[in-house]
């Protein structure tokens, strides 16, 4: 082999960005010409990389034709050549002839050098950890082509570093990995607190109960305003959250005929649990079960999206199964609030 490379790069710290985001805004000001702006969304979603979940192959082409259109337009062919080239290499249906002829040649043209090189590292890592190079699972040493590479080490299904990496044609690259104390490696699972303000409305049979020569009533239609805590754990693909909650009614108590005598309550008091998949950071879909009182049982099919860091629109849909009467549609609309997420 022709000659030996190190390249030496930290553990990324917290917070962790969006690779997604950043780059998004990347191709943003790509249309305004803002290079400077391009540059720094770009140096954020490779920082991105060294702390979040392992970068799709189509994610890395996006991060590379970004780089190599912004060299492009600064006049940086080298530069340029090698980061489309890189591009293409990791998602081929890429196209780079949107931003004038000038990057469109340099588009065409880009290709690495010929041969291949290696990479390696001295670092032992531990059981569990995983290595990633440009977004498919690799083991040290690796043989990959000439040209640029993302290498990312993590556990479970997050990075605790990552490097880019020029290879060479012929040449060993030595990567010193720099894996945080047993204290700080990520985490099988993760936790927050839940806080949650809902509207709820179900829609069941209006309800009267003679007690004693008067009558109590039941609204066909029950609004609700729930306020619920609970404690999320999550992981990068699920989500469990336990909680409870208290929901005054707006139109009129809950009334149950109860097992020895009617029973008349201003609010509902329910636990359960919630859970279901992550749709990457932004969006959940899950199940919720609740036991309340009065007597019933409730059931939700969920979905969330975030509005903004921490906050989350949830969105739920399913039925009440109140003790002895006939079943409830029921729907619930609110505003979650998870630190951290």
């Amino acid at each position: 082999m022709a000659g030996l490379a190190l390249i030496a790069v930290g553990a990324l710290a917290a917070p962790c960005g969006d690779p997604a985001a950043a780059l998004d805004d990347a191709y943003a000001a790509l249309q305004t010409l803002d290079l400077a702006r391009v540059e720094q969304r770009v140096a954020e979603a490779q920082a991105a990389f060294g702390c979040g979940p392992v970068a799709p192959p189509s994610q890395l082409g996006r991060f590379w034709l970004a780089k190599g259109v912004a060299r492009g337009l600064a006049a940086d062919a080298d530069a340029a050549s090698d980061a489309m080239a890189a591009a293409r290499r990791a998602d081929p249906g890429l196209r780079g002839d949107a931003w004038g002829a000038e990057v469109a040649s340099l588009w065409s043209a880009a290709g690495a050098p010929a041969g291949t090189g290696h990479l390696l590292t001295a670092t032992e890592l531990g059981r569990g950890d995983f290595t990633v190079i440009d977004g498919q699972p690799a083991t040290f040493p690796a043989e990959v082509a000439a040209g640029l590479h993302v290498v990312q080490v993590g556990r479970f299904d997050t990075a605790f570093w990552a490097a880019e990496v020029y290879v060479q044609p012929g040449v060993d690259v030595s990567l010193e990995v720099v894996r945080p104390k047993a204290g700080e490696l990520p985490k099988l699972w993760s936790g927050t607190v839940q806080v949650g303000l809902y509207a709820d409305a179900s829609f069941g049979s209006a309800l009267a109960v003679d007690v004693d020569g008067s009558t109590w009533n039941q609204a066909r239609t029950q609004i609700g305003i729930p306020l619920e805590l609970g404690y999320e754990f999550y992981t990068r693909r699920v989500w469990i959250r336990p909680a409870a909650l208290i929901a005054p009614l707006l139109n009129g108590p809950y009334v149950y005929a109860g097992e020895e005598e009617p029973v008349r309550f201003p609010l509902a008091i329910a636990g359960g649990v919630e859970g279901g998949l992550r749709l990457g950071e932004a969006g959940r879909v899950g199940l919720l079960a609740q036991v309340g009182y009065p007597g019933q049982v409730r059931t939700r099919a969920t979905g969330s999206c975030r509005v903004a860091r921490g906050f989350h629109l949830e969105g739920r849909g399913g039925a009440n199964f109140p003790a002895e009467q006939p079943v409830e549609a029921a729907f619930d609309l609110g505003v979650v609030w998870l630190p951290g997420t």
